[in-house]
């Protein structure tokens, strides 16, 4: 029997370019916060990031964690460069006070 080479072990990606944050989801789910940005657009929202929400199964406490090879995104968008942050996904807007948004758009695999 053959071993693959570690380089041939498929690996899970995490979608966004820059860690942000872990966070507690439900049960032994645990989410990694990745962002994208800032990108300038047209107003009222500049600048905006993407957030992607990394979902992986670990024990309750966090630790021993497998990727779910899952992600959700939303937007995290300033009004006007004003410093009031809004989110926006599926639902609509809501004020980044809020909280993440627990539902963004997908669930992607990958």
């Amino acid at each position: 029997m053959n071993r693959l080479a570690k380089s041939d072990v498929a690996r899970a990606a995490n979608a966004g370019s820059n860690f942000w944050y872990t966070y507690h989801y439900y049960g032994h789910v645990w989410v990694d916060a990745y962002y994208s940005g800032p990108y300038y657009s047209y107003p009222p929202w500049y600048p905006y990031y993407v957030i992607y929400n990394n979902y992986k199964l670990c024990n309750y406490s966090g630790g021993g964690c497998l990727s779910a090879n899952i992600y959700t995104y939303t937007y995290y968008l300033d009004w006007y460069g004003t410093g009031s942050w809004y989110y926006y996904g599926p639902a609509g807007y809501s004020p980044a006070s809020s909280g993440i948004p627990v539902y963004g758009f997908g669930p992607y695999y990958g």
